[in-house]
């Protein structure tokens, strides 16, 4: 079930999670059952039940990025850092707005999530997640809100990196179906 979450399958998890699948603290996260998740985190957010740190990162970013609001107001209530990374320095940000998720990106900026971090995968920051994700959306992200994300990451001080956006590992239309948005373009100004 862990899996799934890892390669992009939310739904699929989230099927497993309910039928019966062992939910440690990384899938019940990742799955938004909250019930679950209180078992392995006390009221001052230390782990219990066997619970470890990189499930607890792994599933933050996969709540964020599977919008399970729920899981996300929870951890954050319990002094989870939004700036934690599993990986590579993808954040929680970087996954929700990737992902559109409009509501989780406003919780985040609001805990003070760094608006300009940038990974070492891919040398994006949750801006250039962003729009990437509204160029190359995923199935169950078609009705994202990527504008609204856009412009609150923009809002909070977000840099937009022209060069990053046009580079040849984007793909050679990304900037040019930017610039055909004008709404895109609207959002991307906004500073």
């Amino acid at each position: 079930m862990v899996a799934a979450l890892h390669n992009g399958r939310g739904e699929a998890a989230a099927f497993l999670g309910n039928r019966g699948a062992r939910l440690d603290l990384e899938g019940a996260s990742g799955t938004g059952r909250v019930d679950v998740v209180a078992r392995y985190i006390d009221q001052d957010g230390a782990l219990k039940g066997g619970a470890t740190k990189q499930q607890l990162n792994y599933g933050f970013i996969w709540a964020c990025e599977y919008e399970r609001t729920n899981v996300v107001k929870f951890l954050l209530d319990r002094g989870f850092k939004p700036d934690a990374s599993p990986t590579q320095g993808e954040t929680g940000l970087h996954w929700a707005a990737l992902a559109g998720h409009a509501e989780i990106v406003e919780l985040l900026l609001a805990a003070n999530a760094p608006v300009n971090a940038t990974e070492q995968d891919h040398g994006g920051t949750p801006l250039g997640w962003a729009v990437y994700g509204w160029h190359n959306p995923a199935p169950e992200s078609r009705n994202a809100g990527y504008y609204d994300v856009v412009e609150r990451l923009v809002r909070a001080g977000a840099v937009v990196d022209w060069e990053w956006i046009e580079s040849p590992n984007r793909g050679s239309s990304l900037a040019a179906k930017l610039r055909a948005d004008p709404r895109m373009m609207a959002a991307l100004l906004e500073s």
